[in-house]
């Protein structure tokens, strides 16, 4: 398994991430690459695991200072090479002599998430941090669903501000995700 970190991309390798996140069983928009650009001037990162001609798990690590965050990631199929990837990335930043990694996952809380976390606190001394100015969450929604069904799951005090962002003038248009 080759362990690759880079600053800057080619054009093939672009394709090549792209390609391996597209037909991954989760891809989140946070891994796009240039996604980070758009929202804060940080260095990005690129760290990917290679077997072969092929990548088994990837991910954009945005680094400010001596401080560095991945965002829904390492995009991986494989609980045992997100563990892989991440024990990398960890002495990757560690030589570099960073203060701090911040990792969150994508997985949903579940069996493989549990793994994840229990192989990685075996060898690193991971904290979690929760108080009130993190306080983000992730809901999922599925867009097979009618926006009627939509509305009724989402929780009344979201369901009365959205009513009220349409009585002050909030314009939106349904439309259809297509894949290829």
């Amino acid at each position: 398994m080759q362990i690759v970190f880079k600053t800057e991309l080619t054009g093939q390798e672009i394709k090549a991430i792209r390609e391996f996140c597209y037909g991954a069983d989760y891809f989140a928009l946070e891994q796009s690459i240039g996604f980070s650009a758009i929202l804060y001037n940080t260095k990005i990162t690129y760290f990917w695991l290679q077997d072969g001609a092929q990548i088994k798990s990837f991910c954009q690590i945005n680094e400010n200072l001596r401080f560095a965050h991945i965002w829904f990631g390492p995009v991986c199929n494989d609980p045992e090479l997100i563990v892989l990837s991440i024990n990398e990335i960890v002495k990757h930043y560690k030589k570099r002599s960073f203060w701090y990694l911040g990792v969150q996952l994508y997985k949903k809380t579940g069996p493989d998430c549990d793994l994840i976390e229990y192989k990685l606190n075996r060898s690193h001394r991971i904290r979690y941090l929760f108080d009130n100015e993190n306080t983000k969450s992730s809901l999922e929604i599925d867009l097979d669903k009618s926006t009627e069904s939509i509305f009724r799951g989402i929780r009344k005090g979201h369901r009365s501000d959205i009513r009220k962002a349409e009585g002050e003038g909030l314009l939106y248009r349904r439309f259809r995700i297509l894949t290829v």
